[in-house]
């Protein structure tokens, strides 16, 4: 009825959450690629169900890459 059935995939462990904090307007979380290393910052918007999701920059710009031990 509605076109083709796309197959999800199975859950992975790459995205670990490091931290969150849930506020008025919506939530924040820290999560890190356990793959790259790379922590990334993601907001989850109260109203509308938006969500945006950038790297973390160090303050010289570059990008905030953790051990993947």
């Amino acid at each position: 009825m509605f076109g083709s059935k796309v197959e999800m995939p199975e859950p992975n462990n790459r995205f670990k959450e490091i931290s969150f904090s849930k506020e008025t307007f919506g939530t924040h979380f820290i999560v890190k690629d356990t793959k790259t290393g790379v922590l990334y910052y993601m907001a989850q918007a109260q109203r509308n169900g938006g969500i945006g999701l950038t790297p973390l920059l160090n303050s010289d710009g570059t990008i905030v890459v953790e051990s993947t031990d």
